[in-house]
């Protein structure tokens, strides 16, 4: 059962000046927050730390991944570099090898996000843009980002690697 509020001061006050308005509570926006909508305070500060915790996970099982596979190419690499390849060259493969899973992550999410907006305007009869250009251009930055970071390591130890020494058990 919902606690009612006793109206405040400031509500007679707005009532005073048109009573036609429904006024129950008043105040700043963290006091009316911290009451009924005190959960959804908390459920959205688990997702955000939840979401958080995936992308560190997301991040350290690219960097993974990376350094077997810069381990298992070193042969490749050093014959590239060998053979005249730069070392801006060898970086930008092995970031692109790493960046284009992320890439096809974010295609198929921001995808699937749209569908669902979809959905949720012909179910809930509101007023959703099913493509927000704003949240579509800001949502991906911190997971290439994210991507990036975990990328460099792995790319910049393939970009050094030492021709002779990655050839010498040929």
């Amino acid at each position: 059962m919902a606690s009612r509020r006793t109206p405040t001061r400031s509500c007679s006050a707005i009532r005073g000046v048109d009573p036609e308005l429904a006024v129950t509570a008043s105040g700043t926006g963290s006091t009316i927050l911290s009451g009924p909508y005190f959960l959804l305070r908390i459920i959205g500060s688990l997702a955000t730390g939840l979401g958080l915790l995936a992308l560190v996970l997301a991040m350290a099982g690219l960097y993974g991944v990376l350094s077997h596979l810069v381990a298992r190419r070193t042969r490749e690499i050093g014959i590239r570099i060998a053979v005249g390849a730069d070392r801006s060259r060898i970086f930008a493969l092995i970031l692109r090898d790493g960046l284009r899973p992320v890439v096809k992550g974010l295609v198929l999410g921001l995808g699937a996000g749209v569908l669902v907006r979809f959905a949720l305007r012909a179910a809930v009869f509101t007023e959703i843009s099913p493509v927000d250009p704003l949240v579509f251009g800001l949502v991906p930055i911190p997971f290439v980002i994210a991507a990036l970071a975990a990328c460099y390591v792995p790319a910049s130890r393939a970009s050094r690697v030492d021709p002779n020494v990655a050839l010498r058990d040929l």
